[in-house]
C-alpha cells in the first residue's frame, strides 16, 4: 500500500481532445480559404470572422496540452495532481472527507476530495483506471469520512480553510 501508483489521462479524454483540435483546425483552414477567395468589402467581414476559429483552435490546443500533461500520483504520504497549469499536493493526513457521486448507471463518476485547501475534483474521464484510483485513494486516506452523494455539497467541510 505504500508503493507509488501513477494514473495517466484516459484514452477517451485524449481522443476527445485530439478530435477537438482537428475540427477546430479544419474550421480555421476553411476560414483561411475564405480569406483567399474573398474580395472587396467581404474580405473585411471574413477577416473579422476568422478571429473566432483562431481562438477556438487555440483553446483546443490548450485543452489538449492540459489533458495530455495530466498525472495523478498516490504515494505513501500524499496525493499529487499535476498538469500543465496545476501542481497540487494533498497530504493524506489532511484529507477530511471524500465524496463519491454516482451517475444514472450506479457507477461512481466523480470524486471530490475535501482537505485544508481548495477541494479537488477527479472524474472518471480524467484518468485511466478510475475504479482503481478510488480504491487506492480510500485506502490511503483511511481517516477521511467517505460519503456517497447524488449532488456534491457546496462550500467547505468543518475544519477546512476557505
Amino acid at each position: 500500500m505504500n508503493g507509488e501508483v501513477v494514473f495517466r489521462p484516459s484514452a477517451g479524454a485524449v481522443i476527445q481532445s485530439v478530435l477537438f483540435v482537428l475540427v477546430a483546425g479544419f474550421i480555421l483552414f476553411l476560414s483561411g480559404v475564405g480569406m483567399m477567395t474573398a474580395t472587396g468589402p467581404t474580405l473585411l467581414v471574413v477577416r473579422v470572422a476568422s478571429v473566432f476559429p483562431a481562438l477556438v483552435t487555440l483553446a483546443a490546443l490548450l485543452m489538449l496540452v492540459t489533458v495530455v500533461s495530466r498525472r495523478i500520483e498516490l504515494n505513501g504520504l500524499r496525493l499529487v495532481h499535476r498538469q500543465v497549469f496545476k501542481n497540487l499536493t494533498v497530504p493524506f493526513s489532511e484529507i477530511r472527507r471524500v465524496e463519491l457521486r454516482r451517475n444514472e448507471d450506479g457507477r461512481v463518476d466523480t470524486v471530490k476530495v475535501f482537505w485544508t485547501g481548495e477541494p479537488l475534483y477527479v472524474d472518471a474521464k480524467a484518468v485511466a483506471g478510475f475504479d482503481q484510483f478510488i480504491r487506492e485513494l480510500l485506502q490511503r486516506a483511511g481517516a477521511a469520512e467517505r460519503v456517497e452523494v447524488s449532488e456534491f455539497s457546496a462550500g467547505t467541510v468543518a475544519g477546512q480553510a476557505g
